[in-house]
């Protein structure tokens, strides 16, 4: 990544971030209630386990994940909490694992949010965390310039219900 992109996505994930943070402790916190802790903090041990994507569109979670921001907010509980990073490729299989149980929070696009949860998927929306994240890229040998150069041509997403 370049410096001028990595300087830009610090600056405008650092707000999502923080916010995250909170609802991160919240996590843990309820993750501590359902080993038989209480409603006083988080069980020893217990962890949260987060999925996201490892694209610029996640930037929170990765500056989060890379500089170290959700564990030293977990340090601040003494209770030896931890993150368990989960990366995915497409938003569909990340509330896949969130509907099964397999995680317990992540970062994802609106469209498979809303799709899951039309789905009868027990999930709620926290805190957006980016905006602007969703693109279209064309290869500059297609001929591709504007919007009507589609016609005719292959268009792929990772995954059916991907943002």
């Amino acid at each position: 990544m370049v410096s001028l992109g990595k300087s830009l996505i610090r600056r405008l994930a650092s707000w999502a971030s923080i916010a995250f943070l909170a609802l991160f402790l919240a996590a843990v916190g309820a993750a501590g209630c359902a080993t038989g802790d209480g409603p006083s903090g988080p069980a020893d041990g217990a962890k949260l386990r987060l999925g996201y994507f490892p694209n610029l569109a996640h930037a929170p979670a990765l500056i989060g994940l890379e500089e170290g921001l959700f564990a030293r907010e977990l340090e601040k509980t003494g209770a030896g909490a931890r993150v368990e990073p989960h990366h995915f490729e497409a938003g569909p299989a990340l509330m896949e694992a969130l509907a099964s149980g397999r995680l317990d929070a992540g970062y994802v696009g609106p469209v498979p949010a809303m799709t899951y949860f039309s789905r009868g998927a027990k999930i709620k929306v926290l805190a957006g965390a980016s905006e602007g994240g969703a693109v279209l890229v064309v290869d500059p040998r297609a001929g591709v310039n504007r919007v009507e150069d589609l016609a005719g041509k292959a268009v792929a997403v990772p995954q059916f219900t991907n943002t």
